[in-house]
């Protein structure tokens, strides 16, 4: 065997140990049986060093990892906190471990999403607020117009005409 075959044979095995620890950890840790990890969930098991080292062996920081939830778990609109398969994370974090550039791709682009959802909701109640103070200063107007006598007219008359 050469060089490269050998090192492959040794970076599958640490890969295979990563994969076996961390699944076993989490299935332990799994109070509710259901064989599903949260965020809390995860995080706590972060604070096991043995935890962090593993991920780190596979290139995954945690920040890697809490983007990765927050897109498995994206669609969930539920008031409880996302629960997500232990093997499917495990086998995604292995094929994330790979494409660490592109996970921090998508993280962005999900941020940007969340940015501009939330930027439209300002607008939105932005706008609202306009028309609001429009409708008011419409009723005004036409108020005044009743009380000097004045047939009732189109407050945007009354805005670019002068005074009769």
């Amino acid at each position: 065997e050469d060089d490269f075959d050998l090192s492959f044979h040794q970076e599958r095995s640490k890969h295979k140990n990563v994969i076996t620890f961390l699944k076993n950890t989490f299935h332990q840790g799994d109070v509710r049986c259901r064989g599903t990890i949260t965020w809390s969930a995860l995080e706590e098991h972060l604070r096991d060093p043995q935890v962090r080292a593993s991920f780190k062996k596979i290139d995954l920081e945690p920040w890697h990892l809490k983007s990765f939830f927050d897109m498995l778990g994206a669609d969930d609109d539920d008031e409880e906190e996302t629960s997500i398969d232990i093997d499917q994370f495990i086998r995604g974090c292995m094929r994330l471990r790979c494409t660490v550039k592109n996970i921090d791709l998508m993280a962005g682009r999900h941020d940007d999403a969340e940015h501009s959802a939330k930027r439209l909701h300002e607008i939105k109640d932005s706008v609202k607020q306009i028309r609001d103070v429009v409708m008011m200063s419409q009723e005004t107007l036409l108020r005044i117009d009743q009380q000097n006598g004045h047939a009732a007219r189109s407050p945007w008359n009354r805005l670019t005409c002068s005074s009769t």
